[in-house]
């Protein structure tokens, strides 16, 4: 007899199942004991005779579904649908092929289904649980323009100057002063009476005769033959000072023996054209 307080074997420890988990032998009891183990740590496994087995029927269902209402039956759009989801059948078919070829196992549709469910977070927005499916017919929309714009109604000033750009349009161009006739009659008895000149022209030319003529205050007037005399005495004077004020400063340089000759030769020269001015002045007097 056994003993009941006899302890049991520890079981193994048990896994904790993740999305897509795969197990790699290919034993019956094996393949149980892991379907037991993930149904054991998964709440809603009570409820997989509720859902479908296949989850690719299902994609295609829904995807048939937004076609329709996208396209409301048209078979060209069907056609494309079906090719759609020819590509993805033949993708799901070559992945089991190769997980075949390796030995894994994968889990049920369901059980992939419950383990999302458990792991994932809910989706946020519709369109991360979309079902992708291609779109048709959906081109570029501009706005339309508001009713009011179909109205007739008058351009405001705004309109206006907005089309045109600020253009002004050009004035009447200017015409000459007109006299009547008896303005004219006047003029003319009056030039008759005047030499052909009326009062106006005679006082505006007296006014430009009493004028200098152009470049005439430019000219010295001429000078007298006393005053050139005078003129010139003073410039020699002066020239006899300029020299006598430079011997001077070399005399107080200690130099007057380099410019004592040359500064005495001129000014005995400048002393010799002053005498001949007063001869002159002499004689004119």
């Amino acid at each position: 007899p056994v003993s009941l307080l006899t302890p049991a074997a520890p079981a193994p420890p048990r896994p904790i199942p993740t999305p897509n988990t795969h197990i790699v032998d290919s034993s019956p009891s094996l393949r149980s004991a892991s379907e037991t183990l993930v149904s054991s740590c998964l709440p809603m496994a009570t409820h997989r005779s509720t859902l479908r087995r296949s989850y690719v029927d299902a994609d295609e269902a829904r995807m048939n579904r937004a076609l329709a209402r996208l396209n409301g039956g048209d078979e060209a759009v069907k056609k494309l649908g079906i090719a759609y989801s020819d590509v993805n059948r033949a993708k799901i078919a070559a992945q089991r092929a190769a997980h075949a070829a390796a030995g894994v196992i994968p889990l049920e549709p369901w059980q992939q289904d419950l383990l999302k469910r458990r792991t994932h977070s809910v989706p946020k927005s519709v369109s991360e649980r979309a079902v992708p499916v291609p779109r048709v017919g959906v081109g570029r929309r501009y706005e339309p323009p508001p009713p009011i714009a179909f109205v007739p109604h008058r351009k405001t000033a705004d309109e206006v100057r907005l089309e045109h750009n600020g253009y002004k349009r050009d004035k009447a161009p200017r015409c000459a002063p007109t006299r009547s006739a008896d303005e004219r009659k006047d003029e003319l008895a009056m030039r008759r009476q005047f030499a052909g000149k009326t009062p106006e022209e005679i006082a505006r030319e007296t006014v430009e005769s009493g004028r200098p003529r152009r470049g005439a205050a430019d000219v010295p007037p001429a000078l007298t033959e006393e005053e050139q005399i005078a003129r010139m005495r003073d410039d020699i004077a002066d020239e006899i000072a300029e020299r006598q004020d430079f011997l001077d400063q070399m005399v107080a340089a200690g130099r007057s023996n380099e410019y004592a000759a040359q500064i005495q030769a001129e000014i005995a020269e400048r002393m010799a054209d002053m005498r001949k001015l007063d001869a002159l002045a002499r004689d004119g007097n």
